[in-house]
Protein backbone atom coordinates (compact mmCIF):
# COMPACT_ATOMS: atom_id res chain seq x y z
CA UNK A 1 0.00 0.00 0.00
CA UNK A 2 1.10 3.38 -0.96
CA UNK A 3 0.58 6.10 1.39
CA UNK A 4 -0.23 9.36 -0.76
CA UNK A 5 1.27 13.12 1.01
CA UNK A 6 0.30 16.10 0.43
CA UNK A 7 2.22 19.81 1.43
CA UNK A 8 0.05 21.82 3.21
CA UNK A 9 2.28 24.49 4.03
CA UNK A 10 6.00 25.33 3.69
CA UNK A 11 7.72 27.53 6.38
CA UNK A 12 10.77 29.74 4.85
CA UNK A 13 13.70 29.58 7.51
CA UNK A 14 15.95 32.45 7.60
CA UNK A 15 17.65 31.22 10.76
CA UNK A 16 17.58 29.11 13.60
CA UNK A 17 16.86 31.69 16.07
CA UNK A 18 13.68 32.74 14.22
CA UNK A 19 12.49 29.08 14.72
CA UNK A 20 12.96 29.07 18.71
CA UNK A 21 11.47 32.61 18.80
CA UNK A 22 9.64 32.97 16.20
CA UNK A 23 11.26 37.18 15.62
CA UNK A 24 13.42 39.01 13.40
CA UNK A 25 13.62 42.70 14.25
CA UNK A 26 15.62 44.45 11.82
CA UNK A 27 17.89 47.32 11.94
CA UNK A 28 19.73 49.24 9.27
CA UNK A 29 22.50 51.55 10.04
CA UNK A 30 23.03 54.60 6.74
CA UNK A 31 26.25 56.30 6.98
CA UNK A 32 27.08 59.38 5.10
CA UNK A 33 23.79 60.54 4.36
CA UNK A 34 23.09 64.11 4.04
CA UNK A 35 19.71 64.22 5.42
CA UNK A 36 16.32 62.44 5.62
CA UNK A 37 15.45 62.84 2.19
CA UNK A 38 18.46 61.59 0.80
CA UNK A 39 17.70 58.26 2.49
CA UNK A 40 14.81 58.05 1.60
CA UNK A 41 15.79 58.49 -1.97
CA UNK A 42 17.89 55.83 -1.96
CA UNK A 43 15.16 53.16 0.33
CA UNK A 44 12.57 54.25 -2.65
CA UNK A 45 14.96 53.54 -5.87
CA UNK A 46 16.04 50.20 -4.16
CA UNK A 47 12.62 49.23 -2.57
CA UNK A 48 9.86 50.99 -3.16
CA UNK A 49 6.95 49.29 -0.45
CA UNK A 50 9.59 49.97 2.26
CA UNK A 51 7.01 51.92 4.29
CA UNK A 52 5.21 48.98 4.66
CA UNK A 53 7.53 47.17 7.14
CA UNK A 54 9.71 50.14 8.23
CA UNK A 55 9.44 52.99 9.73
CA UNK A 56 10.23 56.33 8.43
CA UNK A 57 14.63 56.60 9.23
CA UNK A 58 15.78 58.55 12.23
CA UNK A 59 19.23 60.88 12.97
CA UNK A 60 21.06 58.59 15.13
CA UNK A 61 22.12 62.13 16.73
CA UNK A 62 18.55 63.22 17.37
CA UNK A 63 16.96 59.91 18.78
CA UNK A 64 15.00 60.08 22.07
CA UNK A 65 17.36 58.83 24.76
CA UNK A 66 15.47 55.39 25.11
CA UNK A 67 16.15 54.50 21.39
CA UNK A 68 19.83 55.78 21.25
CA UNK A 69 20.66 53.54 24.92
CA UNK A 70 19.42 50.94 22.58
CA UNK A 71 20.73 51.90 19.49
CA UNK A 72 24.49 52.60 21.14
CA UNK A 73 24.11 49.11 23.16
CA UNK A 74 23.78 46.97 19.55
CA UNK A 75 25.67 49.08 16.70
CA UNK A 76 28.42 50.05 18.91
CA UNK A 77 28.47 47.40 21.71
CA UNK A 78 28.15 44.42 19.95
CA UNK A 79 26.52 41.87 22.05
CA UNK A 80 27.78 39.33 25.42
CA UNK A 81 25.01 36.41 24.94
CA UNK A 82 27.66 33.99 26.10
CA UNK A 83 28.80 36.19 29.20
CA UNK A 84 28.62 33.37 31.66
CA UNK A 85 30.31 31.21 29.36
CA UNK A 86 32.98 33.53 28.30
CA UNK A 87 33.71 35.13 31.40
CA UNK A 88 32.65 38.87 30.27
CA UNK A 89 34.43 41.31 32.97
CA UNK A 90 34.04 44.86 32.83
CA UNK A 91 37.05 45.91 30.68
CA UNK A 92 35.66 43.23 28.22
CA UNK A 93 31.70 44.27 28.63
CA UNK A 94 29.56 45.88 26.02
CA UNK A 95 29.58 48.86 28.18
CA UNK A 96 33.22 49.25 27.83
CA UNK A 97 32.53 48.76 23.98
CA UNK A 98 30.79 51.92 23.76
CA UNK A 99 32.67 54.22 26.33
CA UNK A 100 35.68 53.44 24.22
CA UNK A 101 33.96 54.01 20.87
CA UNK A 102 33.61 57.71 22.03
CA UNK A 103 36.95 58.03 24.51
CA UNK A 104 35.05 58.26 27.13
CA UNK A 105 35.76 56.41 30.43
CA UNK A 106 32.36 54.01 31.10
CA UNK A 107 32.11 55.37 34.96
CA UNK A 108 31.30 58.90 33.27
CA UNK A 109 27.85 57.61 31.25
CA UNK A 110 26.93 54.44 33.66
CA UNK A 111 24.68 55.78 36.44
CA UNK A 112 25.55 52.24 38.38
CA UNK A 113 29.01 51.28 36.81
CA UNK A 114 30.87 51.42 40.64
CA UNK A 115 28.55 48.06 41.09
CA UNK A 116 28.76 46.52 37.81
CA UNK A 117 29.98 43.05 37.53
CA UNK A 118 28.19 41.16 34.51
CA UNK A 119 29.03 37.78 36.91
CA UNK A 120 27.39 38.99 39.55
CA UNK A 121 24.44 36.60 40.71
CA UNK A 122 22.47 39.74 42.14
CA UNK A 123 20.61 41.54 39.44
CA UNK A 124 21.12 44.62 40.69
CA UNK A 125 24.97 44.51 40.44
CA UNK A 126 24.92 42.41 36.60
CA UNK A 127 23.12 45.02 34.47
CA UNK A 128 24.54 48.74 33.97
CA UNK A 129 22.49 51.47 32.66
CA UNK A 130 23.10 54.91 30.87
CA UNK A 131 23.31 57.90 32.96
CA UNK A 132 20.54 59.65 31.48
CA UNK A 133 22.02 62.91 32.41
CA UNK A 134 25.75 62.02 30.61
CA UNK A 135 23.69 60.03 27.39
CA UNK A 136 24.79 63.69 25.93
CA UNK A 137 28.27 63.14 25.72
CA UNK A 138 27.51 60.68 23.76
CA UNK A 139 24.99 62.60 21.51
CA UNK A 140 27.79 65.14 21.00
CA UNK A 141 30.38 62.81 19.34
CA UNK A 142 27.57 61.09 16.79
CA UNK A 143 27.45 62.14 13.26
CA UNK A 144 24.90 64.29 11.96
CA UNK A 145 25.06 61.52 8.87
CA UNK A 146 24.15 58.16 10.67
CA UNK A 147 20.32 57.74 10.42
CA UNK A 148 18.42 54.29 11.65
CA UNK A 149 16.29 52.17 9.37
CA UNK A 150 14.11 50.24 12.06
CA UNK A 151 11.50 47.09 10.92
CA UNK A 152 7.67 48.46 12.28
CA UNK A 153 7.40 44.24 13.11
CA UNK A 154 9.13 41.01 13.06
CA UNK A 155 10.10 39.19 9.78
CA UNK A 156 10.45 41.73 7.36
CA UNK A 157 10.86 40.43 4.09
CA UNK A 158 13.97 38.85 3.60
CA UNK A 159 14.83 39.16 0.45
CA UNK A 160 14.82 42.78 0.54
CA UNK A 161 17.01 42.82 3.64
CA UNK A 162 19.56 40.92 1.77
CA UNK A 163 19.27 44.08 -0.49
CA UNK A 164 19.37 46.79 2.23
CA UNK A 165 22.10 45.18 3.17
CA UNK A 166 24.60 46.10 0.36
CA UNK A 167 23.50 49.36 1.65
CA UNK A 168 24.09 50.25 4.94
CA UNK A 169 24.77 48.05 7.96
CA UNK A 170 22.42 45.36 9.20
CA UNK A 171 21.96 44.41 12.83
CA UNK A 172 19.54 41.39 13.45
CA UNK A 173 18.09 42.16 16.92
CA UNK A 174 16.85 38.60 17.56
Amino acid sequence: MQVMTKILFRFNIQSTSDVITNSSSELFVFKNKNSLSEVVDLLNEIYPDWEGEYLIPEQVKTMNDDDLDFYLDWVYGGNDWNAEREGITRETSKQTRVAREFNLDPAEIYANWDVFDPQSDDWRNKYVEFNREKLDLVREKLSENEWALWSKDENPDYEMQEILEKYSRRYHLG
